[in-house]
């Protein structure tokens, strides 16, 4: 049995609202989010693979939890980037996380998914980080900019664990003002080998298959520019499809 705790604490680690129960907990929070407020999710064992949900406008997923707690700091206003306006402004929430089935566990899916990613996640996976970059994130892609060289940018996936991965499908946001031009780019893995990724400008989302290959994480890096015009240049959303090796 795992026993789940959910709370809501305010900027001075004061617990606002708690809930807690075995295998699933559900909390249902009556007011508004204050700057500073964090939700803690605590699991008493570790690892787990929970199907969490902290905010109804944007649904639930599966997270690979590698230690026993989760904090995540509510996105209002200066750290809200990542989500579009209307997230976590409702007045009441309903939160919830239980444990995911051996069958959600199993499935072949996409692996990058964590809608509760955030910068100063270390422990709940996949976990995303971009080195060496100033980003501007929105709900649906990530555009990063650089001035120097862009084989010093590196966008790295961590999932935490091994897992068993054959495809990744990149997605151009359509209306950037980057859409002049694309790019191409190395994707290494962490099993020391790496592929070259020949993309080019289109609407659709442009698939890369490969062998069948078990990893704990993967880098995109020297990004190659079609465009000299430009110092910036978007990386839309990346679905990394594969199971879980359990």
């Amino acid at each position: 049995m795992h026993k789940i705790t959910m709370k809501v604490m305010d900027k001075d680690y004061k617990v606002k609202a708690e809930m807690g129960g075995y295998n699933d907990v559900c909390l249902q929070y009556q007011d508004n989010f204050q700057e500073g407020d964090m939700i803690i999710l605590e699991c008493n064992k570790n690892p787990s693979y929970l199907v969490i949900q902290l905010d109804e406008t944007i649904g639930e997923c599966i997270v690979y939890l590698a230690t026993n707690i989760m904090a995540f700091e509510v996105p209002l206003r200066g750290n809200k980037k990542s989500y579009a306006e209307l997230n976590f402004l409702e007045k009441a929430h309903s939160l919830y996380a239980r444990v995911a089935s051996n069958k959600e566990i199993k499935q072949y899916r996409n692996l990058a998914l964590n809608k509760y990613d955030h910068k100063s996640n270390f422990n709940c996976y996949p976990h995303v980080e971009i080195v060496n970059e100033s980003v501007v994130n929105s709900s649906k892609s990530h555009y990063i900019t650089n001035s120097n060289s862009e084989e010093c940018i590196e966008l790295n996936i961590r999932f935490g664990r091994k897992v068993s991965i054959n495809k990744l499908v990149f997605h151009k946001q359509s209306n950037s003002i980057q859409d002049s031009f694309w790019l191409d780019s190395f994707l290494k893995f962490s099993d020391n080998s790496k592929i070259k990724c020949d993309l080019v400008k289109t609407e659709v989302g442009q698939v890369l298959t490969f062998q069948q290959r078990e990893v704990e994480w993967i880098r995109l890096c020297k990004f190659i520019k079609k465009n000299d015009d430009f110092h910036a240049f978007d990386i839309s959303n990346i679905e990394v499809y594969g199971v879980s090796v359990i």
